[in-house]
């Protein structure tokens, strides 16, 4: 925790800085590359869950910042991709984006919107240096009131294959799992013109929360799909099959190795697996 004193850092800015006016949330992500720039962080007051059309295209764990004035909009976007983290901020008021691979930063006077803005809006872009670009991260994004944007999903959320597709027939899925270009081009690497993959509910991870528990699913990749309400965990063991195994394929995220696959890095971002062991996994099959 830290309070709202001033503070500053100094850039050297000899390589690349570019000064944008009215620039188009669309265009500027036009550009980006999982492979090139990695995951972003976004910190404006304002939230659009549709704000530009490739916003499903950033690395999965992106982290969001918003008021928590646009907390709904927040909520529809994680309820269809689960993989990017969302936090409140109080009294926010930073516009900052930031490309942790490229280090590239926007800087400006611009919130999330689409397509264009109601307002003359202008913004500084350049490129952090390596040895500065830890420092950067913390000044901007290291807030003094943060909150975790929690979305659960609740038992009328499950649905049920009806159709033999690829073997699913029977086999419960989620909201998130429809959005079938998300689940195609998950991964480090930037995607094109695959066959869509579509995705259901395997395993759900048991955690201990000071006595209460809690919920986060995985499907058959071991890729997270979202946390359950106990409704909805409920409703899973009332009407699933459900094998029960002591031990939790998934180390918590200040344990795991730097050889640790991609897919298990959701555990070094989410705030429950990050420091959690799993009590048990729950397997429906």
């Amino acid at each position: 925790m830290i309070t709202n004193g001033q503070e500053t850092l100094i850039l050297s800015c000899s390589s690349y800085v570019a000064i944008h006016r009215n620039a188009s949330f669309e265009t500027y992500f036009s550009n980006y590359s999982r492979e090139l720039d990695g995951i972003v962080r976004i910190a404006t007051y304002s939230f659009d869950d549709r704000a530009f059309s490739s916003m499903h295209k950033l690395m999965p764990f992106s982290v969001f910042y918003i008021s928590p004035n646009h907390r709904h909009k927040a909520i529809k976007f994680l309820r269809r991709f689960p993989l990017y983290i969302v936090y409140m901020v109080d009294e926010l008021h930073t516009k900052c984006v930031y490309f942790e691979k490229s280090r590239k930063a926007l800087i400006g006077s611009q919130n999330l919107f689409s397509p264009t803005s109601k307002f003359e809006e202008l913004s500084c872009e350049l490129v952090v240096s390596e040895d500065k670009a830890d420092k950067f991260t913390s000044l901007a994004f290291n807030f003094a009131q943060v909150t975790y944007l929690q979305v659960k999903y609740e038992a009328e959320d499950i649905m049920v294959y009806q159709d033999n597709i690829n073997g699913l027939k029977g086999r419960p899925y989620l909201p998130c799992h429809l959005e079938l270009e998300y689940w195609t081009a998950i991964g480090q690497s930037d995607t094109t013109d695959r066959s869509p993959i579509y995705h259901h509910v395997y395993v759900v991870l048991e955690y201990d929360i000071e006595g209460d528990p809690s919920y986060l699913a995985f499907d058959r990749h071991y890729q997270f799909c979202g946390e359950l309400s106990s409704q909805a965990f409920s409703y899973l063991c009332s009407n699933f099959s459900n094998r029960i195994q002591d031990f939790a394929f998934l180390a918590p995220g200040h344990r795991l190795s730097s050889s640790a696959p991609f897919k298990d890095l959701f555990a070094v971002y989410h705030p429950i697996a990050r420091i959690k062991r799993a009590k048990c996994a729950h397997y429906f099959e």
